[in-house]
């Protein structure tokens, strides 16, 4: 993997690295929100008889639960990987 790097100039290789931290982090983002949201905000009896009836009814959360801080990490690694791979689109326009 590392020879195809060895001839390119700085843009592309900072170019391929944010487009890779990028897509790690929204992977794990979107982990670490999903699992959130399902665990702390469905109810037990909603994940036997319903399975997720109104788990994005956001007014129905917000009066039962407080914000999870899992979500809000999630949520944040998403933002994160977004930038970098809008900063990555922005580099590929540079010249080499």
């Amino acid at each position: 993997m590392f020879p195809y790097w060895r001839y390119v100039t700085t843009n592309f290789l900072f170019k391929d690295i944010l487009f890779v931290e990028g897509a790690v982090l929204i992977i794990l983002g979107a982990l670490v929100g999903g699992v959130t949201l399902y665990n702390a905000w469905v109810p037990k009896d909603v994940r036997q008889d319903q399975f997720t009836e109104y788990i994005w009814n956001w007014k129905k959360i917000s009066e039962e639960r407080h914000l999870p801080t899992g979500l809000m990490i999630g949520l944040t690694l998403i933002a994160f990987g977004i930038i970098y791979i809008l900063l990555a689109i922005l580099f590929q326009g540079f010249p080499r």
